[in-house]
């Protein structure tokens, strides 16, 4: 890929915008390459909640705007995946995977192919920076993969699955603006902002926040039981912290169990919700902390984290600055 994706995003200068909640809705737009974003939007990005429709329209689906096809010039500009014969299963991966499909089995079942031929275009994808394998920390089983950069994750989600109307001359991008963000909420805010909770797990929470070091972190699947009908469900935990202290990830101490939601408020329901899957991990996770990642929390939250040792919030502001 012509650019390195991976950067710190979590200061606030990186897009210059001091609005927490907005910089947070940019960066799941543009990605985390500060200057090479800016150029493709004319160094215009919103300061302020009010602005971001104006700017999602005229800087981003409008048809003169650089990012509509930016994607698709790296992809054919790479070395690593613009000779592949077969482009058009290339771009399935990545759309499955940007849909939120980060499981094997399902994108085999996606795209159609063989698992060995899949293989190949997963480890291609991987190389070139598109796509990151994240390895289960508590789990000993096939890793998972997802966009490497936001910018990836709303191209294949926003732009290119609904190509036909950004592409279009004329086109009412405030129309189709109110028609995608809804898709934008949910497969493209929310997991970035679970992606950014990974990240400050792994490179600015300290130990004292986490109940050990950030040795192991990644998403989980998770048997728990059901709280009306008892039956047993499988729950994704968005962040697992697990100590480097087993022979396999299934014998790993857990050190803390995490929950993000960028667009919904905290209540002692998320609370609760990681309490079950603590108890679902049994003894090793009996010392598990339990992080609340979000903007908005309920009074009952901010006091249980007073109250209990067990509990930590992070809101933007600690997300951003702090440990």
């Amino acid at each position: 890929m012509a650019t390195p994706w991976r950067i710190r995003y979590e200061r606030r200068e990186l897009h210059q915008i001091d609005d927490l909640a907005t910089a947070v809705q940019v960066y799941a737009v543009i990605g985390g390459v500060a200057a090479y974003a800016r150029e493709m939007v004319a160094n215009d990005v919103p300061l302020a909640p009010q602005e971001l429709d104006r700017w999602l329209c005229h800087r981003v689906l409008s048809p003169a705007s650089p990012l509509l096809g930016e994607v698709e010039l790296l992809f054919g500009e790479d070395p690593l995946v613009s000779t592949a014969r077969k482009p058009n299963l290339h771009h399935a991966t990545l759309a499955d995977v940007a849909l939120g499909n980060h499981a094997w089995g399902s994108l085999t079942n996606y795209v159609r192919i063989p698992g060995a031929s899949l293989q190949a275009i997963m480890d291609a994808l991987v190389a070139a920076d598109f796509i990151a394998r994240v390895q289960d920390p508590v789990r000993d089983n096939r890793p998972t993969y997802h966009p490497s950069d936001p910018l990836i994750r709303f191209h294949y989600a926003v732009i290119r699955r609904h190509q036909a109307g950004p592409g279009r001359h004329g086109v009412d991008t405030m129309a189709l603006w109110a028609e995608l963000i809804t898709t934008f909420r949910s497969q493209v805010l929310g997991p970035c902002f679970e992606s950014m909770a990974r990240y400050w797990t792994t490179h600015f929470a300290d130990r004292a926040t986490l109940g050990g070091m950030a040795e192991h972190v990644g998403p989980t699947m998770l048997p728990v039981p059901n709280d009306e009908t008892g039956a047993v469900e499988i729950r994704k935990v968005d962040v697992v912290v697990a100590a480097d202290d087993g022979n396999t990830p299934g014998a790993r101490t857990v050190c803390a169990l995490g929950e993000a939601k960028a667009g919904e408020r905290i209540t002692m329901r998320h609370v609760h919700r990681l309490e079950v899957a603590r108890s679902a991990m049994g003894a090793r996770a009996d010392g598990a902390r339990l992080l609340l990642f979000g903007q908005l929390f309920d009074d009952e939250v901010r006091q249980a984290q007073a109250t209990r040792a067990d509990v930590e919030v992070i809101d933007l502001d600690r997300l951003y600055a702090g440990s």
